[in-house]
């Protein structure tokens, strides 16, 4: 017996610890950005982030992950930032073995292993 999505109706929760949370509008995410020409960018407590580099900015580490396992998306919003790859002495493994250079709206997601963080996807603008 199947579900009929038709019958589904939106619903408000209760989160353990907090009052409740109306699941019927659209979901909104908080970006963090990140310091102008920081090349090591701190990543502790969130998933996304923004860069806002106003001159060449070459990206070679992400700190303080919370976890293995941690992903992040990194929304660019210049063309001024350069994600270093592991090959050429970074902590990051890009696809291709190869430094990427950002456009504004480029966007990438990547996966910390308890050493490096792994290039999980690009979207390019």
């Amino acid at each position: 017996m199947g579900m009929n999505p038709g019958s589904l109706n939106p619903q408000v929760i209760s989160l353990a610890g907090g009052g409740p949370v109306d699941m019927t509008g659209p979901l909104t995410y908080t970006w963090t950005t990140f310091a102008d020409g920081d090349a090591t960018p701190d990543i502790s407590g969130g998933s996304r982030f923004k860069t806002a580099n106003t001159g060449a900015t070459v990206i070679t580490d992400f700190d303080n992950p919370d976890a293995n396992g941690q992903t992040i998306i990194v929304l660019f919003t210049d063309g001024n930032t350069t994600i270093q790859d592991l090959s050429n002495g970074s902590n990051v493994r890009l696809e291709g073995s190869v430094d990427f250079d950002s456009a504004a709206y480029d966007m990438m997601e990547f996966e910390y292993d308890g050493a490096d963080w792994v290039e999980k996807s690009r979207n390019l603008k």
